[in-house]
């Protein structure tokens, strides 16, 4: 090096820099090109990937709820089909993001669990129509509240029964007349039938049959104790 003239010095150490340079410029653009690859999977593949299974799990969510809230006692008819549409909209939208996911890029085990929620999703799918299909078939009996209305009519038979206790201990027991009893429109049960409605023509006409009777029988007890009273 010593020997070396000024002039080629100056050019070794020029061809040094440049070495160097082109070194840490393939450096740099290997980085950058594994930093866009990396950048490209996350924005292009994993960001979209998560955002679509957590858009099924969301929607999955509010299918469950519309479903659990169809099963609650006392739903109000009209506003039923709103839980309705929620659970179709729901599985549409579910379907959409599936759709996009299923063109992303995946792993052997990703693409596995992917299989086995696309078989598990078509059976969720089944059981959803099936459920919905019976829930439609229930909201044409018009009784929202099958239980409510079994209490009800139960709570109208002891109010007779007892009204006919009363009626038979006068007959019987010579106890003295009551108030009341012989007007089919202001007991519990002439209450709640002159203001209870149906489309359902089978239910309307049985409690049709049972406004008729239930008219006679307070008509038939005024008159017993009309004739006891005399």
């Amino acid at each position: 090096m010593r020997n070396l003239s000024l002039g080629k010095k100056l050019a070794l150490a020029f061809a040094t820099v440049t070495i160097i340079a082109t070194i840490l410029a393939l450096l740099g653009y290997y980085g950058a090109k594994t930093n866009h690859d990396r950048l490209y999977k996350i924005s292009e593949v994993n960001l979209p990937g998560v955002q679509n299974l957590m858009t099924i799990e969301a929607e999955a969510t509010c299918i469950r709820g519309a479903m659990r809230a169809l099963c609650v006692p006392g739903v109000l008819l009209k506003n039923r089909p709103d839980y309705y549409k929620q659970i179709e909209d729901s599985i549409a939208i579910s379907d959409k993001a599936g759709a996009v996911y299923e063109t992303l890029p995946k792993t052997e085990a990703e693409q596995k669990i992917w299989n086995e929620f696309q078989a598990s999703w078509s059976d969720f799918k089944k059981v959803s129509a099936a459920y919905i299909e019976l829930s439609k078939k229930f909201d044409k009996n018009e009784i929202s509240d099958p239980k409510e209305l079994g209490m009800k009519l139960e709570q109208f038979r002891k109010d007779h029964w007892i009204l006919t206790n009363k009626i038979l201990s006068m007959v019987f027991l010579n106890e003295p007349s009551f108030i009341g009893g012989d007007d089919y429109t202001a007991c519990n049960a002439g209450k709640w039938l002159s203001e209870f409605k149906t489309d359902n023509s089978a239910l309307a006409n049985e409690i049709l049959a049972i406004k008729d009777s239930h008219a006679k029988f307070h008509q038939t007890a005024g008159k017993i104790k009309k004739l006891i009273e005399a």
